[in-house]
């Protein structure tokens, strides 16, 4: 009789799981498998985006009330990461500890060829604004609407919260796995990140790249241009290659008019102190010139680059909209 009950109990446990699983918003990621026992509560997907996470204790001095995110004390604590990316977030069971959880985390991932690149636990070694900055900078705001408040990342950090950031490189790529994990009373709360770095599928979009006469018509008309098409990494003057056809016009232009001599000029959005702008505009401008000489041959003596940081907006930087349009590079006669 008792293993007859113990088989109806087990067979009952089954059917729960199943039923959880066949409702839940979306599938594992195949690389990463959820703890034992957890459930889904959140999944959200991108075959291409971009993502920051955390490298380094986020203490009070990253968030200020009135400003926001202080990107230049952010820079340093804070790996951007772009490819396929997976939120999820799993509700573990009842009664195993953050400490478990990651471990068991680790143990697999490292016997997958992982290796931890940053480890932390509580506010003493993760920092006053982690949960904040999960919430608000590694998931996107979207995400929320579907996951029930409770499983938020909480503002204040509580005793047992963990973080990790595991790297892989292999023959299929570059792969990182962030986990945000989260002691929410009577069970704790996973948050997993998959970020599988793998070439963005291009062509989907046909270019919007101004032409030199387009560019040089805009010079006539108002003595500047907006050079569309100019694209750098996340907080960096890396140019990115999409940047090409962009450079290609701006070098059909300066030999196509010899006499010629024009400011090259970074802007960028106010996300982050003014300062801090001016340096990378003007860092983003150098890089623009030195490509014109580099690669195409134009005369040093005929571009001056000049940062504006975000003294002069085409848009508003109330959303990531109008930030958008305020990012960029354009050329003014001298």
């Amino acid at each position: 009789m008792k293993h007859y009950s113990n088989a109806i109990a087990a067979a009952a446990l089954l059917l729960v799981t199943m039923m959880a699983a066949a409702s839940e918003p979306g599938q594992d990621n195949p690389l990463v498998s959820r703890f034992a026992g957890a459930i889904m509560q959140g999944y959200m997907e991108r075959e291409y985006d971009q993502v920051v996470v955390p490298v380094g204790r986020l203490s009070a001095n990253t968030y200020h009330r009135r400003d926001g995110w202080d990107q230049e004390v952010l820079q340093p604590l804070q790996k951007v990461l772009e490819g396929r990316v997976t939120w999820i977030t799993y509700e573990a069971p009842e009664n195993r500890s953050t400490l478990e959880i990651l471990r068991n985390y680790q143990d697999a991932l490292s016997a997958d060829g992982f290796a931890v690149r940053f480890e932390c636990a509580e506010q003493a070694g993760c920092g006053r604004q982690i949960g904040m900055y999960v919430r608000n900078q590694v998931y996107p705001d979207a995400y929320w609407r579907d996951v029930r408040n409770a499983l938020h990342p909480t503002v204040l950090v509580r005793g047992g919260t963990r973080a990790m950031l595991a790297e892989r490189e292999n023959e299929t790529g570059r792969t990182h796995v962030f986990l945000y994990i989260q002691d929410q009373q009577a069970a704790p709360v996973i948050h997993q990140v998959v970020v599988e770095g793998q070439p963005m599928q291009g062509g989907q979009v046909q270019t919007g790249v101004r032409s030199a006469d387009e560019l040089q018509a805009s010079l006539a008309a108002d003595g500047h241009a907006v050079v569309d098409g100019i694209f750098f990494d996340h907080d960096s003057a890396a140019l990115r290659p999409e940047s090409s056809e962009a450079l290609t016009q701006m070098a059909r232009l300066l030999e196509a008019n010899p006499d010629f001599d024009v400011l090259v000029v970074g802007h960028t959005d106010n996300q982050g102190s003014f300062d801090y702008n001016a340096a990378l505009s003007q860092r983003r401008a150098s890089a623009v010139r030195q490509a014109l000489i580099r690669d195409f041959g134009i005369a040093a003596g005929r571009m001056t680059p000049k940062g504006a940081s975000f003294m002069a907006p085409r848009a508003s930087n109330a959303s990531e909209a109008g930030r958008e349009q305020n990012r960029r590079v354009e050329l003014v006669l001298r």
